[in-house]
């Protein structure tokens, strides 16, 4: 079933803020490995290069037209938008690049998605990244559990998943409005994405990456002009993971609007950290982690609107007894 037309201006707002989300997520990327004057290799390079033994030139291309491939994609997914939207305002609603959203934006969102993929299947079988030297449940059958959270499949969850979410905004072909099974999907991709992204890094945080602790101790010195101690920064960071953990675990079990606010505020915060630490030419780490603040402040913005609406939708729960559909939200979404 479609969204009613109250319904459809919500979607169709959250797919711009995805939209713009994973614009400055590519052109992130793009800087990192392709622009920026000390520019570094993707992990997909040390993989090919150092681990299977591939041809170094050959390698290096394979790396680079990934990296073009992925900026090009995001980049035509919003001027494609653009254009539809252009379009339909000089000769009406439904125009080609409209109709067929879907069709040609699938193949283009796909590109992010294994791109981030990759990478993350690259640090993954390389063993780089933070691991704790023990993990709390060390010898038990969850331990296998921990050392999946704090991989880059996890921690990375967030930027693979928004590309997925803004696909299941997108109408079908021969729609007009993304259907309600449809929306629903998305914002639950959305939370649960978020919410892995916060348990990955907030455990990193309780065992004490030791670059979440350099973050701390030069936000301190940057910012306050105060030399914390590194006992008190491995406190500080330890209470921040716990609070990390328990946003995410609250952003999933209900629909707190001052969770996701703070999650999107507390995203943006520490992907600026990498700036404060490294300086304002690190501004590409900020870009990369668009989805970090995006995802939550997409769930804000549908809490929002559910709290803005939930007297009429519990009233016309009443309606349903004949059969008849009403605003999209079931009733387990009440």
């Amino acid at each position: 079933m479609e969204a009613p037309a109250q319904f459809a201006p919500l979607a169709r707002g959250l797919a711009w803020v995805l939209r713009l989300a994973l614009l400055l997520q590519v052109c992130g990327a793009a800087v990192k490995y392709l622009f920026a004057q000390y520019e570094v290799e993707t992990p997909l390079f040390g993989l090919l290069a150092f681990e299977w033994l591939w041809p170094e030139q050959r390698v290096q291309r394979i790396d680079d037209a990934a990296v073009w491939l992925n900026l090009a994609c995001g980049i035509a997914v919003v001027v494609l938008a653009l254009g539809a939207v252009a379009w339909s305002r000089a000769t009406g609603p439904t125009n080609f690049l409209q109709r067929w959203m879907f069709v040609w934006q699938a193949p283009l969102l796909l590109t992010p998605v294994l791109f981030e993929l990759a990478l993350a299947a690259a640090r993954t079988i390389r063993l780089e990244g933070f691991r704790p030297p023990r993990y709390f449940s060390a010898g038990t059958m969850f331990e296998s559990v921990e050392a999946w959270l704090v991989t880059d499949f996890v921690s990375h969850a967030g930027r693979i998943a928004l590309p997925v979410a803004l696909l299941l905004l997108t109408p079908l072909p021969g729609k007009t409005q993304v259907s309600a099974g449809a929306f629903h999907a998305a914002m639950w991709l959305v939370r649960i994405a978020a919410a892995l992204t916060f348990i990955a890094h907030g455990l990193k945080a309780v065992y004490l990456n030791f670059m979440f602790v350099d973050y701390i101790l030069a936000a301190s010195q940057t910012l306050l002009g105060y030399e914390m101690a590194q006992s008190t920064a491995e406190t500080v960071l330890r209470i921040i993971g716990y609070v990390d953990l328990l946003v995410a675990v609250l952003l999933v079990a209900g629909r707190f609007r001052s969770v996701a606010v703070y999650m999107a505020a507390w995203g943006l915060i520490t992907a600026a950290s990498r700036m404060v630490y490294g300086g304002g030419g690190q501004y590409f780490e900020v870009l990369i982690r668009a989805a970090n603040y995006g995802l939550p402040l997409v769930a804000a913005i549908y809490f929002y609107w559910y709290h803005k609406h939930i007297s009429r939708f519990r009233s016309n729960e009443g309606e349903q007894d004949n059969g008849e559909e009403t605003d999209g939200i079931s009733a387990n979404e009440s």
